[in-house]
């Protein structure tokens, strides 16, 4: 049995994270088999490292938001110990000789409240105490039912559940899970963490494909995007919420629209995609006949961005246009494919002081290639699969696979894009182009075409520092020993600059490798992305930080409050 525990332990996800339902009723047959009383393995605890001193370790599991028991929540230990809460939510451990690993509790409907490893030193501690308190976070559900126009419920209709996450300093709206909905039109997406979600119904066409008259419940969206509603409106769900969205599809009448494809060379399938103004996908009824080229499509009234895509051994080929559908059927539309733009990208490394030597010689310090400044693009659209295209020595001219050979971005599709860098410190870029637009402060717009701008990027090792200080609202040092803060260095008006998480030694927080320029300053009680490439998003931040100047080979300093809960 104890060798069946410690298989089962292996499998538990990371902390924080929330275990499958097979995973669970494992546990929990484990722990219902397993004693959870008396000294079992041997594991020692700050005050008593070295495990000599069996004690009582014990609690209580408890609901996050109303402060109750959680009863039968399954508690471990070390992965050792295991047993189920009682009533009260309560559970206690005899004999144990601990090593600094709390007990941590889980249960299907909950979350972790905080990851282990984040844990502030007052919480560790008190999570050895003879009576610590263990919070879970309940999910959040959003229910709802999806009818006609006539209010009748609509059985079979995909519901899709979107969340606004942020990414790579941009927010980004990210499916999360999709459904369908049952006879009564209705449908649930259950386990949700706090955040902010929209739902939207997938185009549904009703009858045979092509035939007169037929028609399609079009894409429905909650919270509808209406005018003026900003981009990020969406359902905010809190721990415990259970909240209802209901959507109502309209009907509309799909028109025949027919063209022609060309250059799609020895490709014999083609694949369409056809998105609203509001950023909504279609997958449409679509034929398409290789042989002549031909294509048809269903759509109903309105304008849509139309893509046609085929994939060959020569990389991708793609063909864009609006297309407006008047009511009525529309022909004659031409399509003309060409492969992906490909961004060569040359480097200059402007090495200063000491190390100007060793960027010549590739020592320590310094660049070995560019391929280790890590370039790459990232989109900046807001919905939809977001690609990551690296710079790579093109293929055959550089065999050995060392980086010396011509770098190249490959496979653009047309786009927005961010320039992302990550050189190992002390390097930063310096100045990034592509054509006439600045990377480090400008977005890159990519068109159809097999050519494109050349990029030049300049990397320099004269980066700078900063060095914080958290203070409470009294201006001292925080009370009670160092607690668990998030203090982040949020570049300003440098896209290509990441947000650096500084590094804790106490109240004070450091970070090297920054890029010359402005940052704001925050510290927080929790992890949290922040959207720093987007100016509009960051206005809230405004004011609840502390904005430094950092110079080249300079050191900022600043003193900060931290900031509880999200702003």
């Amino acid at each position: 049995m104890k060798a069946a525990m410690t298989r089962a332990m292996s499998d538990k996800p990371s902390y924080g994270a929330r275990p499958s339902r097979r995973v669970w009723l494992l546990l929990l047959l484990l722990a219902i088999a397993s004693p959870t009383r008396g000294q079992i393995g041997s594991v020692g605890t700050a005050a008593d490292p070295t495990g000599s001193q069996p004690r009582t370790i014990g609690g209580t599991v408890v609901n996050s938001v109303t402060g109750e028991p959680i009863y039968r929540a399954l508690v471990q230990l070390g992965g050792e110990y295991a047993m189920l809460t009682d009533h009260e939510g309560h559970f206690e451990f005899d004999g144990v000789t601990a090593s600094g690993i709390p007990p941590w509790a889980m249960k299907p409907g909950y979350f972790a409240e905080e990851r282990f490893q984040q844990m502030s030193a007052t919480a560790l501690a008190a999570s050895f105490s003879a009576q610590s308190v263990i919070k879970l976070v309940p999910e959040a559900i959003l229910s709802g039912t999806v009818t006609g126009q006539d209010g009748a419920p609509l059985e079979g209709i995909r519901v899709q559940l979107k969340t606004l996450a942020v990414e790579d300093g941009l927010s980004r709206w990210r499916q999360r899970q999709s459904t369908t909905t049952n006879s009564d039109g209705q449908y649930r997406f259950a386990e949700l963490q706090a955040g902010r979600y929209a739902v939207t119904t997938g185009f549904h066409p009703e009858g045979l494909a092509g035939a007169q008259g037929t028609l399609a419940y079009v894409p429905a969206r909650y919270p509808s995007p209406s005018a003026g509603a900003p981009a990020d409106a969406a359902i905010v769900l809190k721990p415990g919420d259970h909240s209802v969205a209901d959507l109502s599809p309209e009907v509309e009448k799909l028109y025949p629209v027919t063209g022609t494809i060309a250059g799609y060379g020895e490709n014999r399938g083609v694949g369409f995609r056809v998105e609203t103004p509001s950023g909504e996908e279609i997958t449409p009824l679509a034929r398409f006949t290789a042989r002549t080229g031909e294509f048809r499509l269903m759509l109903p009234g309105g304008t849509y961005q139309v893509t046609a895509t085929a994939y060959g051994r020569q990389g991708a080929l793609e063909a864009r246009r609006e297309v407006t559908v008047p009511h009525a059927p529309v022909g004659g539309i031409a399509l003309t494919m060409s492969p992906y733009a490909a961004i060569p990208v040359e480097f200059e490394i402007d090495a200063v002081g000491q190390a100007a030597e060793g960027a010549a010689t590739g020592s320590p310090g310094a660049p070995m290639s560019a391929v280790s400044a890590n370039i790459s693009l990232t989109s900046a659209n807001g919905e939809g699969f977001t690609p990551y295209l690296s710079a790579q020595p093109l293929r055959g001219d550089d065999p050995s696979g060392g980086g010396s050979g011509p770098l190249v971005i490959q496979n653009v599709a047309p786009g927005r894009y961010v320039l992302q860098a990550q050189p190992q410190a002390p390097w930063y870029v310096a100045s990034a182009s592509c054509g006439g637009v600045d990377l480090l402060h400008e977005e890159l717009t990519v068109g159809s075409g097999s050519t494109a701008c050349s990029m030049r990027v300049v990397l320099r090792n004269d980066s700078g520092s900063a060095r914080v200080t958290v203070r409470d609202s009294d201006s001292d040092p925080v009370a009670n020993g160092p607690r668990a803060y998030y203090v982040y260095a949020l570049p300003l008006g440098n896209l290509a600059q990441r947000m650096i998480r500084l590094n804790q030694q106490n109240n004070d927080f450091s970070a090297d490798g920054l890029a010359p320029g402005r940052y704001l300053v925050l510290a927080l009680d929790h992890h949290e992305e922040l959207p720093y490439r987007d100016p509009e998003a960051m206005r809230k931040y405004a004011g609840l930080g502390q904005e430094i100047a950092v110079a080249a080979n300079g050191t900022a300093n600043a003193e900060v409050a931290p900031i509880a809960g999200k702003p």
